[in-house]
């Protein structure tokens, strides 16, 4: 604010020797109104802080304690800190539970293609069987027969099956697969919508120090 005041004394002192022009003047006077605006505004939302403080801590007993003006007793110390893009945006990829969502939704569908893929190919299955037979008058000496192994027994099959047009499963796996895209797509807008949302945050941060300095 004195800065902008001053420049508004020292354009004025131009104007009344002639090298400066009234326009110029009056864009400096613009600016201190800006100015005393923004100091308005600041001073309105301190006092609201301090009423929200007071309410917190239950300090006034009665309507003539919220009439004490709240005022710190220190300067608020501001220390600037270098800001690291690409590290926010990792740190939002990792912490963001809707972008972490998407990504496990894309392995859960990668999983659910896979199967449905599995469906159109053929299936051979492999049987065994071995046992040991036993055929006798004593149900002792049947047993006896099995404990000896003298009368072993075993199968074999072989069963293979090949899917023939097989629609059905043609059309889950086509499923499977555009819904993977779906997933992938939605996964995507979603980065870059939070690429998006850091890049502004940085932003903002960056022009809020630079108000500061002014």
């Amino acid at each position: 604010m004195k800065l902008t005041q001053n420049l508004v004394a020292e354009n004025r002192s131009h104007l009344e020797v002639g090298t400066m022009g009234r326009l110029a003047v009056l864009r400096a006077e613009t600016g201190v109104a800006q100015r005393e605006e923004e100091v308005i505004v600041m001073r309105s939302l301190s006092e609201d802080a301090g009423d929200n403080l007071k309410r917190i801590l239950n300090l006034p007993k009665d309507t003539e304690g919220w009439k004490t003006r709240v005022e710190p007793t220190d300067t608020p110390e501001f220390v600037e800190r270098k800001i690291d893009l690409l590290a926010q945006l990792e740190t939002a990829f990792e912490k963001r539970p809707d972008y972490r969502r998407s990504l496990m939704q894309i392995e859960n569908d990668a999983i659910d293609e896979q199967f449905a893929r599995n469906q159109l190919l053929p299936t051979v299955d492999v049987n065994g069987q071995y046992q040991f037979l036993a055929v006798d008058e004593e149900f002792h000496s049947a047993f006896d027969a099995i404990e000896r192994g003298s009368s072993p027994s075993w199968q074999l099959g072989l069963t293979a099956e090949y899917p023939i047009r097989n629609r059905a499963a043609k059309g889950e796996y086509r499923k499977a697969q555009l819904e993977k895209r779906q997933s992938e797509k939605e996964s995507e807008n979603l980065r870059l919508s939070i690429i998006v949302e850091v890049n502004k945050a940085v932003r903002d941060i960056r022009t809020s120090i630079k108000r500061i300095e002014v």
